[in-house]
């Protein structure tokens, strides 16, 4: 293929046909025969023929809507009837044409985009030159791995040194933060951080470290004691990334994480009536629970009513207290994983009357559980020690003094004491202080003289840790020496009313988890349920005559 120059020398010797085609292959052109000064007789002819063929050539790539037919037309024509409509035409085509020039990278290709956009100011021209002058640079662009790189090294030595490094840094930097989040461990991140201090995921290595320690503290938590975290806390902690389900699954094992995930807590609510009762309503023997806050007092309570529900015929009487009464002896469930329900108010007292029929001894025993305001161990201490009352803490224990002075029914008293919380602080007086100033007040007041039985009844005693055969002594052994003022002053005010029946009670609801959950365990309420059928007078009536009365 001659030359442009070649051409242009010998042109005037040259026939019309062989010029016309060259300017159809765009190796001259009109101008620069022009330029020449290529006889006139010549130009003419050459003219007349393409304007001839410009008709031709537009409609052929009209048809075609091929980016190359519209470039020839441009090459021999470029002042053409159609030249703007065919230069309009490469710019609406040009990004499908370089997918397709991207897709081959062909020299060929390459070259007709550079002959169609360059002068256009084509998007990709620096590329494509790129592309025809270094494809093997363009391909480890494309393909950056470290064989490549190292390849091209090896083939262009000292060629894109520097953006060599920066590629080779940001794929490392790539490869460590992906083997770091496969490791999953606050070490792979602080490895990452060392080889990548600026690194592109330095800050998130960082946060997952923060958020590791977190982790780990909080699992740890859990792993060293089953009701160091709280089951709502449990589920914020999963919820908010700390710690996930697999790690409550781990600690506490499937059964019990399930129970964790599905706590409500509203579901726990057990509305009271909102005020206490001026007096007691009951005709039958009155059981008072005494409980500082946090004693256990009420799930002592839902255990005693759930299991005289479970194992007798219990009937609940209309009074103050029943619609507590009838949600309390709901919350626990035989061999099932239940939710302890919450610290009921401090200052309600809630009468609960009952009846429960033994069914082989055809005999009922009515009795009134009152369950004595947290509030009345306040009002006592403050009585106690010539401290001003209030009218709420006044009329609270006017209430109690005059149900316990009632002489019409026989009493028994359970003061619930949890093991182990002698220190535990509630208004800045432990519970070992509350205790005291109540044995006292009880005893200087001769409260106990309408009663028959007196018991210490100690919660939480799955955490005694000893033989089942020594539960019992190593309960009585805790209150004679952690709550000595307490227990001595009870036994006192028992002898003073000739009171025998004085013992301390171990008592549990089973294992208690995540704080406000538990494996129930009813094993503790047998010895309960006796005193109380032992202590209430039972009645021989039928079954039938009983449910129809």
């Amino acid at each position: 293929m001659p030359t442009k120059e070649q051409i242009l020398n010998i042109a005037n010797g040259l026939p019309v046909k062989n010029l016309i085609n060259f300017i159809g292959q765009g190796i001259i052109s009109i101008d620069d025969l022009e330029r020449i000064r290529l006889s006139e007789d010549k130009l003419d002819s050459i003219k007349s023929t393409m304007i001839r063929q410009e008709e031709v050539v537009w409609t052929r790539a009209c048809e075609s809507g091929n980016i190359t037919d519209f470039l020839k037309y441009l090459t021999v024509f470029p002042t053409g009837t159609f030249a703007e409509a065919a230069r309009q035409a490469l710019i609406t085509g040009e990004e499908d044409f370089w997918q397709e020039v991207v897709a081959n990278a062909t020299p060929s290709l390459l070259q007709q985009y550079l002959d169609a956009y360059e002068m256009l100011g084509g998007m990709h021209v620096d590329e494509c030159r790129e592309m025809l002058n270094d494809p093997d640079w363009v391909q480890l662009k494309r393909n950056p791995t470290l064989a490549a790189m190292n390849q091209y090294e090896q083939l262009h030595p000292g060629q894109h040194a520097m953006e060599i490094a920066g590629m080779r840094d940001h794929l490392t930097d790539d490869i460590d933060w992906n083997n770091a989040v496969k490791a999953q461990s606050t070490s792979a991140y602080r490895t990452y951080i060392e080889l990548h201090p600026q690194g592109a995921h330095a800050d998130e290595a960082q946060r997952r470290i923060d958020a590791s320690a977190g982790h780990d503290a909080f699992v740890e938590d859990m792993r060293t004691d089953f009701n160091a975290k709280q089951a709502d806390e449990i589920q914020n902690a999963v919820d908010n990334g700390v710690i996930t389900w697999n790690d409550v699954i781990n600690i506490y094992g499937p059964a019990r994480a399930q129970a964790i995930r599905g706590f409500n807590g509203m579901a726990r609510l057990i509305d009271a009536t909102g005020y206490t009762p001026t007096q007691l309503t009951g005709d039958s023997t009155e059981v008072y629970f005494w409980g500082t806050p946090s004693s256990g007092k009420t799930c002592a309570l839902g255990s005693l009513l759930s299991g005289a529900q479970s194992y007798y015929s219990l009937e609940a009487q209309q009074c103050q207290g029943y619609n507590y009464m009838t949600r309390l002896s709901n919350v626990f469930q035989p061999n099932s994983l239940c939710s302890l329900p919450p610290s009921t108010s401090v200052d309600e007292i809630q009468e609960m009357i009952f009846t429960i029929y033994e069914e082989d001894k055809k005999s009922t025993h009515r009795m009134t559980f009152i369950d004595l305001a947290g509030e009345i161990f306040r009002a006592i201490y403050f009585d106690m020690n010539g401290m001003f009352l209030d009218d709420q803490h006044q009329t609270t224990l006017n209430h109690v003094k005059k149900f316990l002075a009632d002489k019409r029914n026989p009493k028994i008293h359970f003061f619930v004491v949890e093991y182990g919380a002698e220190n535990h602080n509630w208004e800045g007086l432990t519970m070992a202080n509350y205790l005291s100033a109540c044995s006292l007040f009880i005893k200087n007041n001769k409260i106990l003289k309408n009663s028959s039985g007196v018991y210490i009844l100690v919660t939480k005693c799955d955490k005694i840790g000893c033989p089942d055969d020594m539960v019992i002594d190593e309960a009585e052994r805790y209150v004679k020496e952690h709550l000595t003022a307490f227990h001595d002053n009870l036994q006192r005010a028992c002898e003073y009313a000739g009171i025998s029946d004085f013992q301390v009670l171990p008592f549990s609801i089973g294992q208690v988890f995540a704080g406000k959950l538990c494996e129930y365990d009813d094993s503790y309420i047998d010895d309960v349920i006796n005193v109380l059928l032992t202590k209430t007078k039972g009645t021989k009536k039928s079954k039938l005559n009983w449910l129809k009365s």
